[in-house]
């Protein structure tokens, strides 16, 4: 519709936007002439809306609304409600008057195109680097969440005590030490925190800072010489959120935490050392150790309750390995020790289990297990791996119970290993050779080898007992690739499948009894 038109047209059949249109571009004199300001003003081109103002300079809707949100072009946008009406010819010139004054502004300098050949280089990680451990500053129990010059994200569910977990952390770290399992270990030199809060009020700020300072025992009615605690949600533009927090110098600081994004990484203290010392897991403790740290659990009750089981294991396996478990970890012992059956269920408590008393006996490693498939039960001899499921053998029945895992025996011997494809090849060689100390890990399938390369490649014995077929000799061929000292032990059985068939082979020769043949031929009753 052209101006004419337009005033030819009822005001209140007009639309908002028309009636702007006609007031910006029309003029009505006193004696009711009607005359036009400009005829190169009634031919003037309007867009509208982020999708018009994306088509105007070719763009995405997310620059486009960059650009709005910029202040770069206001002078020609009109806003009613939520119609956007823009000015074509006008933003365009806005834009490149912008453009003209950035690169006149003296402190604009050329850049120079970017070397991406070399920057790819610098980018590489080559297995020949000698590259150092980062500083950890951050422990729960023995878990590393922190190191100097990384950071870490805490996410969940809303109501999933975050904020809670957060100033547990800033406690612990405030006074460089442990709070509830948090343990922090900062360098004198970067011990201040910055805290960044966008979404609360400052009422609630001071709660949440006032909650840190409890959990780090400090008084409340004075400033905390390490925490600067700031509120930015009187802020709604994130662009100035960003560059307040950017313009806060990081030395002396050690790291800062924010709810917002954009946030510049800390500066690493080259002078720091590492004081904690080097992580220890219970599963690397051997059998013997294992068995030593229960008697010493059990040595005055047969019998103990969760809570008092808990209790005892904190000393006794600190007289072991001399270190000390938090609550978390000792959960997750006792956990591995009724997976692996040293511990069980006695009544209304937990008691020491006598099978592992006799290492020696092959039948310590099994286990009756009931399962049920259509409501029928069955039983089964069941072999523990280390994630809590079992390998399950019956003359009907060869399958497994989840979740899926490796067998680890720990043994003396913490330099030898013995790799075995399956629990019966394991007990095999345990019924020939029960003196042996050697650590053993039980594969259970195939497909687990990938997983436990890196854990083998330590020893400096290696000697593998897998099956003489296709699968066996392409998982040897893998396994010799990332460990060139492994001995390969299926020679000793070569004209048998595995390691079982072979011993189940002697026995019959050696009673002097055929061997019976593969095939079934009828039912015996």
């Amino acid at each position: 519709m052209t101006l004419h038109e337009l005033l030819d047209k009822p005001v209140w059949q007009m639309t908002g936007e028309e009636l702007l249109f006609l007031a910006q571009h029309g003029k009505i004199h006193d004696e009711g002439e009607v005359t036009i300001k400009s005829s190169a003003k009634e031919l003037k081109h309007f867009v509208y809306g982020l999708a018009g103002l994306a088509r105007l300079f070719g763009c995405s809707l997310p620059t486009a609304n960059r650009i709005k949100q910029s202040g770069k072009i206001d002078r020609a946008i009109t806003q009613i409600g939520r119609k956007i009406i823009i000015d074509a010819e006008l933003a365009l010139a806005l834009a490149e008057q912008s453009r003209r004054t950035q690169m006149n502004h003296p402190t604009a300098a050329i850049q120079p195109p970017l070397d991406l050949e070399a920057m790819w280089q610098d980018s590489l990680i080559r297995v020949s680097d000698q590259l150092t451990i980062p500083p950890v500053v951050l422990r729960v129990d023995e878990a590393i969440i922190g190191t100097l010059g990384s950071f870490s994200v805490s996410t969940g569910k809303a109501k999933a005590k975050k904020t809670f977990n957060v100033c547990a952390l800033v406690a612990a770290a405030l006074i460089n030490g442990q709070v509830l399992e948090y343990r922090a270990s900062f360098p004198e030199s970067k011990r201040d925190i910055l805290y960044f809060d966008t979404e609360q009020s400052p009422y609630y700020c001071q709660l949440v800072m006032q909650r840190i300072l409890s959990l780090s025992g400090l008084p409340l009615d004075q400033e905390p010489e390490h925490l600067k605690f700031s509120h930015l949600r009187a802020i709604a533009d994130p662009n100035q959120r960003r560059a307040l927090i950017r313009s806060k110098a990081f030395a002396p600081f050690a790291f800062k935490l924010s709810e917002d994004d954009g946030i510049c990484l800390p500066e690493l203290d080259t002078e720091f050392a590492v004081t904690n010392s080097p992580s220890f897991s219970y599963q690397e403790l051997s059998g013997e150790e294992h068995r030593k740290a229960l008697q010493e659990t059990f040595k005055t009750d047969t019998e103990l309750g969760y809570g008092a089981l808990l209790t005892r294991l904190s000393p006794a396996y600190q007289s072991i390995c001399g270190r000390t478990y938090g609550q978390t970890k000792l959960k997750e012992l006792l956990r591995f020790l009724l997976n692996k059956r040293m511990i069980v269920k006695a009544g209304r408590g937990l008691k020491k289990s006598d099978i592992y008393e006799k290492k020696s006996n092959i039948f310590s490693f099994l286990w009756e297990i009931s399962y049920k498939v259509s409501d029928k039960t069955f039983f089964a001899l069941g072999f523990a791996n280390d994630a809590g499921g079992w390998e399950l053998r019956n003359p009907y029945f060869k399958g497994c119970m989840a979740p899926k895992s490796i067998s680890t025996i720990k043994g003396k011997d913490g330099q030898r290993l013995q790799l075995f494809e399956g629990f019966m090849d394991f007990l095999s060689w345990r019924k020939l050779h029960p003196e042996i100390n050697a650590d053993s890990i039980v594969l259970n399938s195939l497909a687990l080898l990938p997983k436990v390369i890196p854990r083998v490649m330590g020893y400096s014995s290696i000697e593998c007992f897998l099956d003489n077929d296709e699968a066996g000799r392409k998982a040897f061929d893998q396994l010799k690739r990332s460990c060139p000292h492994v001995i390969d032990r299926s020679v000793r059985y070569q004209d048998h499948k595995d390691l079982n068939e072979w011993l189940v082979a002697q026995s019959k020769i050696k009673e002097k009894q055929p061997l019976l043949s593969s095939t079934k031929r009828g039912i015996r009753r």
